[in-house]
């Protein structure tokens, strides 16, 4: 029995709807359903029941709520703890971040903010921008830095800021036939060996929905589910890629490879941080996020 499946529980319970608890805690219906599910085959008891559109607890699940509110607030307190507990006199932090920002920002970010906060450090966790969203509704992580297609409104779970609009660009090797051009079209790119990463990655996802809105295919040359592997290929003239700009301006700077705005992509990937939404926040920890945005903007 783990602290998500009691969290899911607790939420549904406190709030009557599956959908206001997914929202809230921001899973998916279906992940949430899950997870209370397999309490309720763990306990080999109902502890939920539908009634028109409501949500409501069974005896059985009267019966256990108390005891699941107690647990999750005890579970909180360890983690507010730890880190204080280990020495009063410095603060550790833990920080999640989806792959680009993660590379390319955050070690940046840090090593600056280390000059002026000495006693401040860090550990990095390198994820998938859904699943650092949980790590820190979940307490394993006390901030986030992760990419987003678009702005949209912020989540109820958490206080959010938009640190930077990042365009996405083609790339290509410094000896590429194209490397002397100001831009490239889409109906060009389409025609071209790609050089993408994996399905379920963010940049990779956006391409593909924008060449087909266009009516163009696209042709993946190599699917490669590293970055940096990625632009190695890119290099050694293997096809082109499309990659937030930020990620390769030292291939850039270095003569390696070149940066080309794509007429009618008009892709943008949006860095933001997030943290819980809490009215105790580590004065060290405000500092960095304080630290952060002012940094990016």
């Amino acid at each position: 029995m783990d602290i998500v499946k009691l969290r899911a529980f607790y939420t549904v319970a406190k709030l009557g709807s599956i959908s206001r608890a997914a929202k809230e805690l921001n899973y998916t219906q279906p992940a949430i359903s899950a997870q209370i599910r397999y309490l309720e085959n763990m306990l080999d008891a109902r502890l939920l029941e539908k009634e028109g559109r409501r949500i409501h607890l069974t005896e059985a699940g009267r019966i256990i709520l108390p005891f699941v509110e107690r647990l999750l607030r005890d579970y909180d307190m360890i983690i507010a703890a730890i880190p204080k507990s280990i020495n009063p006199e410095k603060s550790h932090f833990r920080i999640g971040a989806s792959s680009l920002p993660g590379v390319h920002l955050i070690p940046q970010i840090l090593a600056e903010f280390n000059t002026k906060f000495p006693d401040v450090s860090f550990s990095l966790l390198i994820d998938k921008a859904t699943r650092i969203e949980r790590m820190i509704i979940d307490h394993y992580i006390d901030v986030g830095i992760i990419g987003r297609k678009k702005i949209h409104p912020p989540l109820p779970s958490f206080n959010e800021y938009l640190l930077k609009k990042d365009d996405l660009v083609a790339v290509v090797a410094a000896k590429h036939l194209f490397s002397s051009k100001e831009c490239i079209s889409l109906e060009e790119l389409s025609q071209m060996p790609l050089i993408l990463p994996q399905r379920d990655v963010l940049t990779r996802r956006s391409v593909e929905e924008r060449f087909h809105q266009r009516g163009y295919a696209v042709h993946v040359a190599f699917e490669v589910s590293n970055t940096e592997a990625i632009k190695r290929m890119v290099s050694h003239n293997l096809g082109i890629t499309i990659l937030p700009s930020s990620s390769v301006q030292q291939e850039i700077e270095a003569g390696w490879l070149v940066a080309l705005p794509v007429t009618n992509l008009n892709l943008y990937r949006y860095i933001y941080l997030i943290s819980r939404k809490t009215a105790d926040l580590d004065p060290n920890l405000q500092s960095f996020i304080d630290f952060a945005i002012q940094r990016c903007s």
